[in-house]
């Protein structure tokens, strides 16, 4: 008895028949369209390619966000959460095991496009340069005497904490929002002065403003 699968022209049985067996001609491969605004455009040597409609929406001006967003459109978040530009153990985590190595053909075709359209280094796009990170967190109503909430944020340049602070709230936040938001209004304080300062001791490359200030919840 013959089964209906891909190949029973052949007379192939059931038994005899298995998936990898089947292929798509090239024909069919050709006949799939991809969505207009998606086509893959290659950049750089050719090796990654990017979606077409990502291309048109960067602002080459900045450097570190067009990197941000060609790096998210050619890897995984997987793969950026587990591997590196390096593959080198950190300085400042010597215990932990170092991450694995981005494709570094991939990785070239980023930074040659970004140096070509955003007019900067190879070695700042690389390193990240002057960008300025934020991290703020606030937990709610934790102290046990006046039940004020916590304050916590963290700055970090070139991949080195610089400013840091956790400290009691001045009032009493009647909701986790309202804590937040006051952790953020004292993060934000701080990113204001140390933009200035930056450009006192001529930090050329720092951008209108520190790059981002993340909210941490639930840490």
């Amino acid at each position: 008895m013959q089964a209906n699968t891909p190949n029973s022209g052949t007379g192939a049985s059931e038994d005899e028949w298995k998936p990898e067996d089947y292929r798509p001609s090239k024909q069919n491969i050709n006949d799939i369209k991809t969505p207009k605004g998606n086509e893959p455009v290659p950049i750089g040597e050719g090796y990654a390619t990017v979606p077409a409609r990502v291309l048109k929406q960067i602002d080459w001006r900045s450097y570190t966000s067009a990197t941000r967003k060609l790096l998210t459109s050619v890897f995984t978040r997987r793969e950026l959460a587990t591997h590196s530009l390096t593959g080198k153990s950190s300085p400042a985590f010597p215990g932990k095991p170092a991450k694995k190595r981005l494709d570094p053909e991939l990785v070239n075709d980023i930074v040659q496009i970004v140096v070509e359209k955003s007019k900067v280094n190879a070695s700042l796009v690389r390193k990240g340069g002057g960008n300025l990170h934020g991290y703020a967190d606030a937990d709610w109503a934790n102290c046990p005497v006046d039940r004020r909430s916590y304050t916590g944020f963290y700055f970090s340049m070139s991949g080195g904490a610089i400013s840091w602070q956790s400290k009691k709230q001045s009032s009493t936040a009647l909701s986790s929002s309202e804590a937040e938001f006051l952790c953020l209004t004292s993060a934000a304080k701080d990113a204001v002065f140390l933009r200035r300062l930056m450009f006192e001791v001529t930090v050329k490359y720092v951008g209108s403003v520190v790059s981002r200030i993340l909210l941490i919840h639930g840490a």
